[in-house]
Order: structure tokens, then C-alpha cells, then sequence
């Protein structure tokens, strides 16, 4: 047994890789695309009393090599969840509030933080882009499910990975944040 292991390390050694076909390494510079846009469906990660979906919509116009800035659009499609529903039964005995988001309108700017080109298992490449950023805007929210919404002042922060499929469209997923929470995001993305 341990002469079988031992051939079989000694074998191993002497079969090298040259790992100059196995990687390619691409030193050619790439910008960001001149336009980029996308929609996609988000939903809430850090509030247990509401069920907060939405739909995202984000134009991007770059501005320099590797930063571009736009707009971004939140739309909530706010409920309550299973425990926010047996919080609100309690309304007759106590006095019970559930903040809620509406929608959001942001004017964000994103830095191409991390590029390059995966080998999907030898089948296509899918360039990927990782994005990250933040800005301000305004936030749409209501102070309770039966009350009418208010505008405020809102950060936000985003955190996206972006997926060229085909050569102007593909994929994107994020989490992004504002003052009405934690959201995770995913849809599809075109450039021009």
C-alpha cells in the first residue's frame, strides 16, 4: 500500500503542468461600457415585519475609464409578513407601528472595482464585472401600513456583480442599502 502511494507521488512530480495553457492572461485595458441599464426584482433582508418587494431600475452613463454615475429607482410592493400580521392582531391592547418603505430615487455613482472573463467549464466565456458604490436621494415611506407616505433624505450603498452573457446583455445581482433597509437584488443588464 504505501509502495502504491509513494509511485503514485513520484508519478505525479515527474507529469508538470504548463500552466501558460491553461490561464490566459489578458493585460489589454477595458473601460466600462459608454451606457448600462437594468431591471430587476428585490426583496427585503432585514425587516421581519414587513415582506418588502420591489421592482429596481438603474441607468448608468460613465464618466471616466472605470467610473460611471446615474440614476437608480426603488418601487416597494409593501406587506406585512406572517409576524407582522400577529404583531398588528395585538393593535386593540397595545399601540403597534410598522414602518414601511414606498419607493426610493437615488442618483448613484459605481467604481468598476474587479473585471475579467470566467471559462464556464470550456462551454463560453461570461465576462464579469464587480461593481461598487454609493450616493443619496429621496425615500418614500409611511409610518405605519394605514398611513400615507412622507419624503426624507436617504444614503444609499450597493455592492453589484455584473454578468455579460452575450455581448451587450447579460445578468446582475446586488445588495444595496438605504434608510428602508437591506435589499438583495437580480435581473438582467444591457450596455451600449
Amino acid at each position: 500500500m504505501i509502495a502504491l502511494i509513494l509511485s503514485i507521488l513520484i508519478s505525479a512530480n515527474e507529469t508538470r503542468l504548463n500552466y501558460g495553457e491553461v490561464f490566459l492572461e489578458d493585460s489589454t485595458g477595458r473601460e466600462l461600457p459608454r451606457f448600462s441599464g437594468s431591471l430587476g426584482y428585490g426583496i427585503d433582508l432585514n425587516d421581519s415585519f414587513s415582506d418588502l418587494h420591489s421592482l429596481v431600475g438603474q441607468g448608468q452613463v460613465r464618466i471616466w475609464k472605470y467610473v460611471s454615475t446615474g440614476l437608480l429607482f426603488q418601487y416597494a410592493f409593501p406587506q406585512l409578513s406572517s409576524a407582522g400580521r400577529r404583531l398588528k392582531d395585538l393593535e386593540p391592547a397595545l399601540r403597534v407601528r410598522v414602518p414601511q418603505m414606498k419607493w426610493g430615487f437615488f442618483s448613484v455613482t459605481e467604481l468598476q472595482f474587479l473585471l475579467g472573463s470566467w471559462n464556464i467549464m470550456n462551454l463560453f466565456q461570461l465576462h464579469a464585472d464587480l461593481m461598487i458604490g454609493g450616493g443619496a436621494g429621496l425615500l418614500n415611506s409611511r409610518e405605519d401600513t394605514t398611513a400615507s407616505g412622507k419624503n426624507s433624505a436617504s444614503y444609499i450603498w450597493i455592492v453589484e456583480q455584473r454578468f455579460r452573457v452575450f455581448e451587450n446583455a447579460g445578468l446582475y445581482f446586488s445588495v444595496f442599502g438605504n434608510t428602508g433597509g437591506a435589499f438583495i437584488s437580480a435581473g438582467i443588464a444591457a450596455n451600449l
